[in-house]
């Protein structure tokens, strides 16, 4: 086996030094990890450049990602090679700046040459199943039984026979050792520090002689993108919410509610619902709408968004996170923080919610529009609050009918009686005569 391997090589290198190869490359790039940033920001702008030896044939800085160490590429170049003058793919990642020079991050080189002449079949990776469509289709120019055909008078055995009723046959422990289809996991280096690893790539490489080109087209990697979402959310009543405040006069305790909500951020999509004042029993009323517009990675079932770390930062940084919606219950102070009382997480509910959730995509959302709040199109009514919801610095009339009268109306009603009273005793007193009050004083007092 090794003398028949051995003399087809010589016949390969007899065929090389005559007349060269030329190849013809695809080269498919997943995505890379880098060890350490190259921006002040600890992160770097990666993007692709590929050279055979020493000349760059491809240089992808329109194709930069901003602000990663982890860059997810799903890229596919298509080039020639001509053994034996270009041997080695170099495949390079570098920082793209904006004020100074691109700075070469990590490479990594393979010997095309010494895959090309492998007796482990090196050129393309055989995958385990034969599929003439779809995305997983035969990406090698030999069919499988013409391979195993060529295998077979490689190796001085006859070639294989299929009878109509074949159907399955056990393999012997004897292995040829070819090259399956996988994804190489390749170190990544600096020429400047060429014994310090600084990251990882993932990609593959399929080459085919220009004589045998490939049947099938480049195999499509790119990325699947986020699809846009609305979600209308419609938070109807609330119930069962802690009462946080104390009327200092009469004790009675009260919260002024409001929900809030929000699915990217507090601090960036965050919606809230006007104010329940005076709630004396927990309940709420609403009638408020939510609307939030996000874009959803199906294959990740993440939210993916865009953000700066700091205000400083060129350009923003894609983030991925759980698609949940926060809904938080506050208790609104004039003078100071508002009170968080409570929260829904998805399921996760802290107090009860009478909600309507309504999730839709873009194109929908445009047939059927919707207003937030309770505004057009599709407006919500008012909600039916009790007479005692009120803001009581501005509605001092409500804050004497129903705190003040219902509690001390028969206080109120004796001190009212008492004032009367005294003010028509000193009025009378006041219009009496002269000589009359004299006298009326003298017997008092004894005076004369």
């Amino acid at each position: 086996m090794d003398a028949i391997v051995k003399t087809k090589h010589q016949m390969l290198q007899f065929d090389y030094n005559k007349n060269p190869i030329t190849l013809k490359c695809r080269l498919y790039i997943i995505k890379a990890v880098l060890y350490r940033g190259w921006d002040q920001s600890g992160k770097a702008d990666p993007f692709i450049k590929i050279a055979l030896n020493n000349t760059t044939i491809i240089d992808d800085t329109e194709g930069k990602l901003r602000n990663t160490l982890e860059p997810v590429f799903g890229k596919s170049f298509e080039f020639d090679v001509q053994l034996p003058i270009q041997n080695l793919i170099c495949i390079q990642l570098w920082d793209w700046d904006m004020t100074s020079s691109n700075d070469l991050m990590a490479e990594t080189k393979i010997d095309i040459e010494n895959r090309w002449f492998s007796c482990h079949r090196a050129t393309c990776g055989l995958p385990k199943r034969y599929d003439s469509v779809g995305y997983n289709v035969w990406r090698d120019t030999k069919k499988p039984t013409q391979i195993l055909e060529e295998l077979c008078r490689t190796a001085d055995i006859d070639s294989p026979v299929y009878a109509p009723d074949f159907q399955s046959l056990k393999i012997a422990d004897d292995k040829l050792a070819l090259v399956t289809e996988h994804i190489e996991c390749r170190s990544l280096f600096n020429p400047e520090f060429p014994n310090i690893e600084q990251g990882k790539l993932e990609m593959w490489l399929d080459f085919f002689p220009m004589s045998r080109p490939p049947s099938s087209g480049i195999t499509d990697i790119t990325p699947p993108k986020p699809t846009s979402y609305q979600l209308r959310l419609t938070v109807w009543n609330t119930s069962d919410v802690e009462l946080n405040d104390e009327n200092f006069l009469t004790g009675e305790k009260s919260s002024d509610i409001y929900v809030k909500a929000w699915i990217v951020g507090e601090n960036v999509d965050a919606e809230q619902t006007d104010i329940h004042y005076r709630s004396l029993s927990g309940e709420g009323n609403f009638n408020w709408r939510f609307i939030f517009d996000f874009q959803f990675l199906d294959i990740e079932e993440k939210i993916v968004f865009e953000a700066k770390d700091s205000v400083f930062q060129v350009g923003n940084t894609v983030k991925k996170i759980p698609p949940r919606i926060i809904i938080r219950v506050y208790d609104a102070d004039f003078f100071s923080a508002d009170d968080f009382l409570g929260e829904c997480i998805l399921n996760l509910t802290s107090f009860k919610y009478e909600a309507e959730f309504l999730l839709v995509t873009a194109e929908e959302a445009e047939k059927s529009p919707v207003g937030k709040a309770r505004e057009a199109p599709q407006p919500l009514e008012e909600p039916n609050r009790p007479k005692t919801s009120f803001l009581w610095f501005t509605s001092p009339w409500k804050v004497f009918r129903y705190v003040l009268w219902r509690n001390y109306k028969w206080t109120l009603l004796l001190t009212v009686v008492i004032f009367i009273t005294l003010i028509c005793l000193l009025i009378g007193l006041w219009t009496l005569p002269g000589e009359i009050m004299k006298q009326f004083t003298a017997t008092i007092f004894g005076t004369g």
